[in-house]
């Protein structure tokens, strides 16, 4: 059995893997925090204006430092529907897929507590292209016609989609806990 054994038998997990490792080593930004700095609602339209301090990025034609700037405004998001009761969340991502910049997009609104992010597909749908970094996602909450909330959430940069937190095995033992146990080719 051995090694080629516990490798044929965790090949769809190394190949996850594999292509999840490709994905963040074409395209990630390290050190690159975001900051909210002003975002405003306007006639039920949030506004996000963000600082961000400097970082290393890779992908696109990119391969450098990203510059620390203040009071970037990004593109505004569609107006909510109702004046409370509603989130939405921004992310906000690196586009390299020339001069760097910071950009945004926006999720579909929910009830609060409700929303969900855009979705890695849908952030390259709205861009055009997969040359971007996730850096933070902000929650948008809206008060009233002229006022919401906007935090800030770290946790979710530079990741990639399905990416395992789980150790492969090293071992037959070690693989055979859960109860799989590796195929045997006895011929």
């Amino acid at each position: 059995m051995g090694t080629p054994a516990l490798i044929d038998a965790q090949s769809a997990q190394i190949i996850d893997l594999l292509n999840n490792l490709r994905a963040w080593a074409y395209s990630h930004a390290d050190g690159i925090n975001i900051a909210n700095n002003g975002s405003a609602t306007s006639g039920s339209v949030p506004t996000l204006t963000v600082d961000n301090t400097s970082g290393f990025a890779v992908g696109g034609s990119q391969t450098g430092f990203f510059a620390a700037a203040s009071s970037s405004a990004l593109t505004a998001g569609t107006a909510f529907s109702a004046t409370t009761g509603l989130s939405k969340i921004a992310v906000i991502v690196l586009d390299m897929s020339g001069t760097a910049a910071l950009k945004n997009v926006y999720g579909t609104e929910a009830a609060t507590g409700a929303q969900v992010s855009p979705t890695d597909a849908e952030i390259t749908t709205s861009l055009g292209h997969p040359s971007w970094a996730r850096l933070a996602d902000v929650l948008v909450t809206i008060a009233s016609a002229t006022s919401g909330t906007y935090v800030v959430d770290h946790d979710v940069r530079n990741t990639t989609a399905g990416v395992t937190s789980a150790d492969l095995a090293g071992t037959e033992a070690a693989f055979s806990v859960g109860g799989t146990s590796i195929p045997v080719n006895r011929s």
